[in-house]
């Protein structure tokens, strides 16, 4: 199994969508701590369902928290690329355009949140109904553009056939 490292947009997108624990039964997950307290800490658990759906995950050992041996960066993104490293990760899970760019200067692979959604529908983890649910949430929840949001459905149905 892939071993893949998240940010906490995407942690939360996914759960938002229904996806997170979809995507554990096909990667072996990973969150740096800065990214489990940005989306599941006891403060946020008593506001949002999100939160306690994550928290959940993790207690059953279905997402994997792990520190960076420089310690907590304060931002996600960065804990998240250094996690990657440090595990020897398959794969960087981020939406953040920066965090984006220094993969690509890196040579980081990564992916997004609207390609996991294809991936789990190429995987039959979801159906075609199921998938183009989750891209029509991402397009509002995770405010993407018409244009990323439109090509991954095209995508879909290209597979589909």
């Amino acid at each position: 199994m892939k071993k893949l490292v998240a940010d906490s947009s995407s942690i939360i997108l996914l759960t938002k969508c229904s996806l997170l624990e979809k995507l554990t039964q096909v990667v072996e997950l990973y969150i740096p701590e800065t990214v489990f307290d940005e989306c599941a800490s006891e403060k946020l658990i008593t506001k949002h369902p999100d939160a306690i759906a994550i928290r959940r995950l993790v207690e059953e050992n279905k997402i994997h928290v792990k520190t960076s041996s420089r310690g907590n960066i304060e931002k996600g993104e960065d804990e998240a690329i250094l996690l990657y490293n440090e595990i020897n990760a398959d794969i960087l899970l981020c939406d953040d355009g920066r965090a984006i760019k220094i993969c690509k200067v890196l040579n980081i692979p990564f992916t997004t949140t609207p390609r996991v959604v294809i991936d789990l529908y190429q995987k039959r983890i979801i159906d075609i109904d199921f998938a183009k649910e989750a891209l029509n949430k991402l397009e509002i929840l995770g405010r993407y553009s018409k244009d990323i949001i439109s090509s991954a459905l095209l995508e879909l149905i290209k597979k589909r056939r």
